[in-house]
């Protein structure tokens, strides 16, 4: 099974997604900005843990290495604009295994709006 990299795990909606993941058995790389309790308790539930921002580029590529899957969430505010559009791009597998009807720029941006909102309606958060 692929292991999926899930970002911003420590947060409201990352660390569900985290523990519906582990415990239905999927292998799972958990993106976290610091290594604190929060990112031990991840490595506890069984997720490899990795550091950085989803605003640096080098730490997006090397998170994404190796794999073929992300569920990709990042707070509402500052920053969100920018990490959206950069998440895909370090992936160099993505633009041959995007399905044809998302490769344009437009439908692109369309896709990765509806990830967003299916992920709010997914795991709403508090806030």
């Amino acid at each position: 099974m692929a292991t999926i990299l899930v970002t911003t795990a420590n947060g409201d909606t990352g660390r569900p997604m985290v523990d519906h993941l582990v415990e239905n058995g999927f292998p799972v790389r958990a993106m976290v900005r610091t290594d604190d309790e929060r990112a031990q308790r991840l490595r506890y539930k069984g997720a490899a843990v990795v550091f950085g921002t989803l605003l640096d580029f080098r730490a997006v590529r090397a998170a994404l290495k190796g794999l073929r899957r992300a569920y990709f969430t990042y707070p509402v505010g500052e920053g969100l604009v920018e990490a959206a559009v950069m998440f895909p791009d370090p992936a160099p597998w993505r633009p041959a295994r995007t399905p044809s009807r998302v490769r344009s720029s437009t439908a692109r941006r369309n896709w990765r709006q509806r990830s967003a909102e299916s992920s709010v309606a997914a795991f709403p958060t508090s806030r």
